[in-house]
């Protein structure tokens, strides 16, 4: 109970402090917020940088593919799209890794996460947005399957997902590196 015993002593020498000594340690408690604004601060470039990479390189590149075959769909429709593909194509991915599963398994497996990829293509209408629910759904399925089927690679099983996900702020340091020109 050592740590409970430190709270405990903590809260007691709080209630004995002057006032005082109060404020000087709320102000040096204070002190570390202003630097996480720097911080912050400084990298707010690279944030937005990685949100219009994404912006133009991927979201109006993905809506533009969607409206030549037909499918013209909102902004915010077009992000769960591309957001789903994602898990969805991480999912397939891993499935390929696990060896303990039989070739047919990972096919159907795969089809499925295909098919259900087209579905919500085609439920998504082109005027409203997604609900948050529609969000929520596949994220819960995606971080419970690993442990629903009680798959021992689980980081594998995330990789995939993470990779891409941490990509597009990197291939945007990137682009904004070969064509930043002082």
């Amino acid at each position: 109970m050592g740590l409970l015993k430190d709270i405990e002593d903590t809260f007691e020498l709080w209630r004995r402090s002057s006032l005082v000594y109060k404020i000087l340690s709320f102000s040096f408690a204070m002190a570390p917020l202003a630097s996480i604004s720097d911080s912050v601060f400084q990298w707010k470039g690279f944030i937005l940088s990685g949100v219009e990479f994404y912006r133009t390189g991927v979201q109006f590149w993905f809506r533009e593919a969607l409206f030549y075959v037909g499918f013209e769909r909102s902004v915010q429709v077009v992000d769960y799209l591309i957001f789903i593909g994602v898990l969805y194509l991480s999912s397939i991915y891993s499935v390929f890794m696990i060896s303990e599963i039989s070739v047919k398994s990972r096919l159907l497996l795969s089809i499925n996460y295909i098919s259900a990829f087209f579905v919500l293509l085609l439920l998504t209408s082109s005027s409203s947005g997604v609900a948050w629910l529609q969000w929520l759904v596949p994220i819960v399925m995606y971080i419970s399957i690993p442990i629903i089927l009680d798959y021992p690679y689980k980081i594998s099983w995330y990789a995939p997902f993470i990779f891409a996900i941490a990509s597009v702020p990197i291939l945007a340091a990137v682009n904004i590196g070969l064509t930043r020109t002082s």
